[in-house]
This record gives C-alpha cells, structure tokens and sequence, in this order.
C-alpha cells in the first residue's frame, strides 16, 4: 500500500467517523427534543451504560451500536 492510499484510508476512517457521531448526534437529539439536551446525554454518565458517559463508547464500532442500541430502547420506553 503506497503512502497516498494509506493517507486516502485513513481519511475515509476518519470521515465515516465524524458521520457515524453526527448520526448518534441526530439521533439522540430525535429521542430526547432538541441537540443541546442530547450534547449534555452524550456528556453524562449513565446507570445503563455501566455509569459511563455514551460519548466514551463513540471510538468503536461496537460502541456506536450499543449508544444506538440505547436511544431505540429510550425511545420505546424499553428498559432492562
């Protein structure tokens, strides 16, 4: 792999994601009513994800699942 196409690679990776936290962004914005109060969510430790803050799960792709995994339940009232 030459230089460029390690530089075009990582650009990808960082660009899916910047879209993949400003999905969550949306998304959480959707279930709690506006952007400021889903900017604090992501900002607070929560009791559902081990008392960690969502936006620490947001470096992985199985962190992005489990901050979206969250909201749909939030969103639907399920809780377990």
């Amino acid at each position: 792999m030459t230089s460029h196409e390690v530089g075009s690679s990582l650009e990808f990776m960082i660009d899916a994601q910047d879209i993949s936290i400003e999905c969550i962004r949306a998304q959480a914005a959707a279930v709690l009513g506006s952007p400021q109060t889903a900017e604090e969510w992501l900002a607070e430790p929560t009791l559902a994800l081990g008392c960690r803050s969502p936006a620490t799960f947001l470096e992985t792709a199985e962190g992005f699942q489990t901050v979206s995994d969250l909201l749909v339940r939030m969103e639907f009232g399920v809780y377990i």
